[in-house]
């Protein structure tokens, strides 16, 4: 199916909505406990699932990838990062049933029976229920050991009504079930006439008919045939033999006269050869590039594969066969089982040195301090351009020895890689490059390594216990997360402690999760031979929390203030740093206008920085807002004049927008009698510079006192990447 979706055939992606819809609606139902919501979430993940599928190496594991996605898709909606995160989808057609009404009469209930469960509690209950999936399915799709699913599932079902459940499930079946879902779903990922042709085929939006009556009725038609077939047997027979005059063997017919007299039992024949094994051959690294040139033999028969790996052996048994995978000489995968009748999953081989690859990239690996070549060394390379050690790169490092300090990474197909280099003592090192039309074969990368650093704290909960078990996970995701099941550097020992030894040098954003204590952050610098150690904790409920950086590195608010009435409150006396980059600040339940500012760092040519945001407290949990002061590549720059001469003072102010309209960022220039100004390193986004102007000479003190009394003029402008630059000229 899967590939069969990206030769461009919509029907096959069709056919995976119609099977996964339920699946994804149910994971999507438990966790945003919303009709709206839930729609909303279905279709995204299906939108954005079609580009990972090509990273799916098993189909049966399609279950737990739109699983993964669906709760993925929830987080990112529910985090309500964007303004319009709680507006239902647009729809191509009206809704079959009252939504409304469901949700009110039907789904608040059923969340309130369901609120005092896990997360995982109600995503199992509603998968056997919009789904049908057993508890072994159940811990299939969610990745948890089976046992557990099924307590799960039988304490849910004790205690939560089956017949509300059973009416959510009647009501919600057209919906969960629902055929203009699948329409948009596939206009966005494959045109409108893609969309059109799919729902014509597909049966969904039409309740399932009753089928007990029509089974009973056939199987009592059956009977009644069964029946009157040895009635009349056994009532003919016992008239044959009220007649003994009559032969008990009837005349032969023409037919059956034309029968041999004896039948012999068959030879021995050989069984017919008319069969053919179909499969492919792919780099164990990336499943998805086929490996071209190599010899697939079984018995006396062999192919070759073709530029994406396939082969077709020819002229074989029906049934298994046990193949061996070659080039030349050598051996590269033996006793791989193929079926004649069954679709065969790709065969995986490790690339060696004998095997030729249409490109190579070549790395010279040395000792940053002394440039000392480096012969025991370790690389795995990964196809996507990323900075981060995801964790699952720490599983496909391999060992590898050269004298002369050069790697060599084979690959097949252009696109952008990224590799990574580490050796004992010492850091990994990542280098990025692209494979296209102008790749260079003789270029040499430099992988420069440092000393390795150690990273090690202790993680807190909210009540100042440690935590066992948590995971220590970078911040960031990769497509690849879900294919390699790994997600964590590692985790917490019974005393909350962990170290870390394989990270990279710079910034790491740390996601530290407890499923029962929930979700603390940190922001770490690792310098090279040094250790790092650090103390994380999970924040309040009713509290806010979130990132403090400049630059991508973890500092501290200069000053946090409140807007209340036409008063600051300052707020610095009630911060806690729970981690690097990471504050918390306690709040009663309302809604709460505040800013927070930063000192600049060593280079910055403003003096102020500050960050305007307005959010409400959550009294459940802690409501995550950031302070992160973030560079770009803009820059808006201009002359200044205050009557025709240059002002004996000046300042400017520079105010970005951001995606969420209760968000405001502002920058202070200091201008002095310089006449200009120049604001580098901003982020792409529009804005406004407002300049303020006097004939006398003011300290930075008393631009704040008497700002409001200052001559002042605004423009606005808009950075983008077309055009990250603006003129803007002032004449006060």
């Amino acid at each position: 199916m899967i590939r069969r979706i990206f030769k461009g055939e919509p029907e096959a992606y069709r056919l995976l909505i119609e099977r996964y819809q339920p699946m994804a609606y149910a994971i999507a139902m438990a966790n945003s406990g919303s009709v709206f919501l839930a729609d909303k979430i279905t279709a995204a993940a299906f939108e954005s699932g079609y580009g990972r599928l090509i990273s799916l190496t098993d189909p049966r594991k399609l279950g737990q990838l739109m699983c993964g996605l669906a709760h993925q898709e929830s987080e990112n909606l529910l985090s309500r990062r964007a303004t319009n995160w709680n507006i239902p989808r647009t729809r191509l057609e009206v809704a079959p049933v009252d939504l409304q009404w469901i949700q009110t009469e039907l789904i608040e209930p059923l969340m309130e029976e369901l609120g005092s469960f896990t997360l995982h509690e109600r995503m199992g209950i509603l998968l056997n229920t919009f789904a049908g999936l057993n508890a072994r399915q159940i811990a299939d799709v969610l990745k948890i050991d089976p046992k557990d699913a099924a307590e799960d599932l039988a304490r849910t079902r004790e205690n939560v009504e089956s017949a509300l459940l059973k009416e959510v499930r009647a009501a919600l079946y057209l919906e969960v079930n629902s055929r203009e879902r699948l329409g948009s779903i596939i206009s966005t990922v494959g045109g409108r006439d893609a969309a059109d042709k799919a729902m014509s085929k597909s049966r969904l939006g039409r309740r399932k008919s009753r089928k007990v009556p029509l089974v009973l009725t056939a199987c009592t038609f059956i009977v009644i045939g069964i029946s009157a077939y040895f009635g009349y047997h056994a009532f003919n027979g016992a008239v044959l033999e009220q007649q003994p005059n009559i032969p008990s063997s009837p005349a032969p017919t023409k037919e059956s006269s034309q029968e041999p007299a004896t039948t012999e039992p068959p030879a021995n024949r050989p069984a017919p050869v008319n069969y053919s094994l179909i499969g492919r051959v792919v780099d164990n690294r990336f499943r998805e590039d086929g490996v071209a040139g190599v010899t697939v033999k079984v018995q006396d028969k062999e192919a070759v594969t073709d530029s994406y790996g396939a082969f077709e052996l020819r002229g074989v048994a029906r049934g298994e066969h046990r193949v061996s995978i070659s080039y030349g000489d050598e051996i590269l995968k033996s006793d791989v089982r193929l079926h004649t009748n069954e679709k065969n999953l790709p065969i995986a081989v490790d690339l060696t040195d004998s095997v030729p690859t249409r490109f190579t990239m070549i790395g010279q690996v040395t000792d940053r301090a002394t440039g000392q070549v480096l012969k025991d060394i370790e690389q795995a390379c990964i196809k996507e351009n990323s900075s981060v050690l995801f964790p699952f790169i720490l599983d496909l490092f391999k060992k590898e020895r050269h004298e002369d300090g050069r790697v060599q990474i084979r690959l097949l197909t252009p696109g952008e890689y990224t590799a990574w280099v580490r050796a004992k003592g010492y850091a990994p090192l990542a280098v990025s490059f692209v494979i296209d039309e102008n790749w260079d074969p003789e270029r040499v990368f430099e992988f420069p390594l440092y000393r390795a650093a150690l990273l090690e704290g202790v993680v807190y909960s909210a009540s100042e216990l440690s935590i066992s078990g948590a995971g220590i996970m970078p911040r960031d995701g990769s497509r690849f997360n879900l294919v390699y099941s790994r997600f964590s550097y590692g985790n917490t020992d019974s005393k909350g402690h962990f170290a870390l030894y394989d990270l990279p040098l710079g910034v790491h954003n740390l996601l530290i999760g407890s499923e029962e204590h929930g979700s603390a952050r940190a922001i770490v610098v690792l310098e090279a031979g040094k250790t790092t150690t650090i103390r994380a904790q999970v924040p309040h409920a009713s509290s806010f929390s979130g990132d403090i950086t400049l630059h991508g590195l973890p500092v501290k608010f200069k000053e946090l203030r409140r807007r209340q009435g036409g008063n600051n409150v300052d707020l610095l006396k009630n911060v806690v740093y729970l981690s690097p980059g990471q504050y918390e600040l306690p709040f009663t339940p309302e809604a709460v206008h505040f800013w927070g500012s930063v000192e600049p760092l060593p280079g910055d040519t403003w003096f102020e920085r500050r960050i305007e945001q307005e959010s409400t407290v959550d009294t459940s949990q802690p409501v995550w807002v950031d302070f992160n002061f973030n560079d770009g590549k803009g820059s808006v720059q201009g002359n200044v004049s205050f009557q025709g001469n240059i002002p004996r003072s000046a300042f400017a102010e520079v105010t970005l927008e951001k995606e969420d309209s209760r968000e405001l960022e502002k920058i202070y220039y200091d201008l002095g009698t310089s006449g200009s100004y120049r604001a580098e390193n901003l982020p792409l986004r529009a804005g406004s510079v407002t300049v303020y102007a006097s004939d006398k000479a003011l300290s930075r003190d008393d631009f704040w006192q008497n700002r409001s009394l200052l001559n002042k003029k605004t423009a606005s402008f808009s950075l983008s990447e077309g055009k990250p630059g603006a003129q803007l000229n002032f004449n006060l």
